[in-house]
Formats: structure tokens, C-alpha cells, sequence
């Protein structure tokens, strides 16, 4: 290929790829967090889709398998706040929910309770530097069950983010109180439906269509209740 045509596609290239990076955006929803906040495993398709309202975009940049640590050491927190500045005109809303590979995943992913505590403090404070107004989520309570209750396996690692949120001033969605009231209020038998479609009874974490549109639900009416000017933005 002649080399003044390679040039010439280069420079295209380019100036289209800083044209995008330099288009107008607009008020913006931000989703950061591990699987159960995903598109295919988690609410958080089911949330961008049927209850943002129209003109708010809604980003979902979970990422399946991580915690607060490796979501940082892995660079996807960088390129979140990156996004985050680009739209700080707008002043975009971030929604941070952790804790389920904090306390059991892989080596990279783990932290104890009050390192967790720190971490979530210290996310909140760079989501503000910025530009974005941070909102600290709890995380997603499991379908796991003893005596007819959903079991309180992440309760230590969901009261570090209370902590976290009241120490660095951020509102909170309680979504793990929020999600073992719904499991405990419908039963056993219902919040099992919730799961992946074929791994109802093995997988106690991850959502499927059922689930995520419930637990989209009720992120929505926590949302309303707890910070009402994002709630202006869901439907």
C-alpha cells in the first residue's frame, strides 16, 4: 500500500477517534462493580434499559470476578474516572457496589472488612475529584438460606460500605438489606427463580432475567428513597 494512502488512513483514524472523544455528552448514570452489577450476570442491564429515563445515559463498566482492589490494580477504575472527567460537566452519577469477591475471591480481589472500608472511602473520593457525584451501594445479598432466612454471609463487608459511605459523606443504596427482605419476603422457592436460568439451586449469586429485573426494581425504590434527585432521573 503506497505509503502516502497509509498517511492519509491514519490521520483519519486519528481525527475521528479524537472527534469522538471531544463529542458533546450529556447527564450521565455509571455503574462500577463486580458480576452481580453486570449486563449478562447482574441487575444492572435491567436497570439501564427499562428505568433510566430517555436522554441520561447509562454506562454499565462492571466487571465479573473483581473487588475494590483489583478493580483498581487492573486499570478499570482509571479509565472509570477518565469517563467520569470527560463528563464532569454534567456532574454524572457513579453507583460503586462491591464486596462479594472482597471477601472470597481470587487472592487479587480480596480485602478484610476495614481495609474494604478504607478502599470504598478512598473510590468515593476520586470519583468527586473527577467531577462525578459518587453513590455507595451495598452489596448484593445472597440466595443462600438457613431456617428459612437468607444466610448473612456479606454482612461484615456490607457494613464496611456503611461505614465507608457515612465516613466519606457519600448517599447509600442499602442494597443488601434491601435484596435479603425481598429474598426472605417471597421464599425460598421464588428467590431461587432469580438465578441463572439452569443454575437456580447452584448458584446463589448470580442473576438471570427474573432476578435482575426484581433486583433493578428494587434498586430503583432504594434510590428514590435515599437519594431522591438520582431518583428524578429513573422511571
Amino acid at each position: 500500500m503506497p505509503l502516502l494512502l497509509v498517511a492519509s488512513i491514519a490521520a483519519v483514524l486519528s481525527a475521528a477517534a479524537a472527534a469522538d472523544t471531544q463529542r458533546p455528552v450529556g447527564p450521565a448514570i455509571i455503574l462500577i462493580g463486580d458480576s452481580t452489577m453486570t449486563r449478562n450476570a447482574g441487575w444492572g442491564g435491567a436497570f439501564c434499559d427499562e428505568h433510566v429515563v430517555e436522554g441520561i445515559d447509562c454506562l454499565d463498566l462492571a466487571v465479573g470476578g473483581t473487588g475494590l482492589r483489583d478493580f483498581r490494580s487492573k486499570g478499570y477504575l482509571a479509565s472509570t474516572l477518565a469517563e467520569i472527567s470527560r463528563r464532569s460537566a454534567h456532574r454524572p452519577w457513579v453507583l460503586v457496589q462491591f464486596g462479594i469477591n472482597d471477601s472470597r475471591g481470587r487472592t487479587e480481589a480480596r480485602s478484610d472488612p476495614q481495609t474494604f472500608a478504607i478502599e470504598m472511602a478512598q473510590y468515593v473520593a476520586e470519583i468527586r475529584a473527577a467531577g462525578g457525584y459518587p453513590v455507595v451501594v451495598t452489596t448484593l445479598a445472597e440466595r443462600r438460606f438457613r431456617m428459612g432466612h437468607h444466610a448473612d454471609l456479606l454482612e461484615p463487608w456490607a457494613r464496611s460500605a456503611r461505614v465507608a459511605a457515612v465516613t466519606a459523606g457519600a448517599p447509600l443504596v442499602d442494597l443488601y438489606q434491601i435484596s435479603g427482605n425481598l429474598f426472605d419476603r417471597v421464599g425460598i422457592a421464588k428467590a431461587l427463580t432469580f438465578g441463572t436460568p439452569g443454575l437456580e439451586t447452584k448458584d446463589g449469586i448470580h442473576l438471570g432475567p427474573n432476578g435482575a429485573r426484581e433486583i433493578a426494581s428494587t434498586m430503583v425504590e432504594g434510590i428514590r428513597m435515599s437519594v431522591p434527585k438520582l431518583g428524578l432521573l429513573l422511571r
